[in-house]
């Protein structure tokens, strides 16, 4: 993006690495941030992608990602999120999603609650994003089955919610008009809602999480963070 741009502001950006190292009780260790895992997953090691995967395929299996208040997550809360963030991902489905029932990705907003949501239904992807506005996005897409496939979610409030999948880009750059938000958001559930974790079956691996935090203003904290300073136009 250009530098002479007379709209770009200097933008501090945190990488978080949330690649998993191990599962110990019902913790799930990254370098960035440890995540609560239900139902006894496993954590494997993928051949194919040559990193950590965990398996969420028995009813009631998750992970859960809790706000951390000195962690500048955008995916942990996303009313911290004031310059945009960048959320990578791979992800296999271990069988056919049910046509009749959505296959939840991301779950952390629903009524009146800001955060994500990212589910599969019907062969369409859906992908939204809620702060006080609501960005969504709906593309139909078939693939095959234990396959792995790439994820990457990019936001921010100017140029739009962008979701790429294996370098695939589908746009949703104007948001709705303003929502009624009145509460904090809450938890991130990696495979599962909030409504239907108890009996949920995810039949999905995930791996290689990365999220990446455009952070403006002095006051910044960092957790096993790569920081750079770029110029961005928004």
């Amino acid at each position: 993006m250009s530098s002479t741009d007379s709209n770009a502001h200097t933008h501090t950006a945190v990488e978080l690495n949330y690649n998993f190292i191990s599962i110990e009780g019902n913790q799930l260790y990254t370098p960035a941030h440890n995540f609560t895992a239900h139902g006894h997953p496993l954590l494997i090691q993928s051949a194919t992608l040559n990193k950590t995967a965990v398996v969420l395929n028995k009813t009631g299996q998750y992970i859960e990602y809790s706000n951390h208040a000195n962690l500048q997550s955008c995916i942990g809360n996303i009313l911290h999120c004031k310059a945009g963030f960048t959320f990578t991902f791979e992800l296999k489905f271990l069988q056919a999603p049910a046509v009749t029932s959505k296959a939840y990705i991301l779950s952390s907003s629903g009524a009146l609650h800001p955060g994500i949501e990212m589910y599969y239904f019907n062969h369409t992807f859906y992908l939204s994003i809620m702060t006080n506005k609501l960005w969504v996005l709906e593309f139909p897409y078939g693939f095959s089955v234990e396959i792995w496939h790439t994820y990457k979610i990019v936001w921010n409030e100017i140029n739009g919610l962008i979701l790429h999948i294996d370098g695939m880009n589908i746009f949703s750059k104007i948001p709705s008009e303003n929502v009624s938000v009145s509460l904090q958001p809450l938890s991130l559930f990696i495979g599962s809602s909030h409504n239907h974790q108890s009996n949920n079956r995810p039949n999905i691996m995930i791996s290689g999480m990365t999220e990446i935090v455009y952070i403006t203003g002095k006051r910044l904290t960092l957790v096993n963070c790569k920081i750079s300073f770029k110029k961005t136009s928004i």
